[in-house]
């Protein structure tokens, strides 16, 4: 059972990687040949994909509410927040930087992400860095 859930997981995490990258590509076809609006692009894609996921947890969670999260007002705040700043801020940068320059540079730039904060973090000595723990894998 456990090697079926670890394939099944390889599977998902390759087939995530692969809708990831083809709707980049097509993003920037659409951006390009279709002149589609940056603005428009995101608010249907996230309200369209929040509709999916909704579906499914119906599905999913058979005897559970899909709106028991919205009862709890810190998780509903938590939800509104990270929705708002988190979601729709790396999906409309993502989608911006696409529209401005290419799939390609697009995900570059959001890959350095993550180096340019330990940058910052190290240049202004909020943290320190070993590379002693950078090395060590888990």
């Amino acid at each position: 059972m456990e090697n079926k859930k670890r394939w099944l997981g390889y599977i998902l995490v390759i087939l995530g990687a692969s809708f990831w990258g083809i709707a980049g590509t097509t993003a920037q076809k659409c951006f390009q040949d279709f002149h589609i609006i940056v603005d428009w692009l995101v608010t249907i894609r996230l309200l369209v994909s929040g509709v999916l996921l909704l579906i499914l947890s119906m599905f999913l969670n058979k005897g559970k509410s899909i709106f028991s999260i919205w009862k709890n007002k810190q998780t509903a705040m938590q939800m509104i927040i990270f929705s708002l700043i988190g979601m729709t801020t790396v999906e409309y940068t993502y989608m911006a930087s696409i529209h401005e320059g290419n799939a390609a540079v697009a995900t570059l730039l959001q890959y350095l992400g993550p180096a340019f904060i330990l940058i910052y973090l190290v240049l202004t000595k909020k943290d320190r860095f070993y590379l002693k723990n950078t090395l060590q894998f888990y």
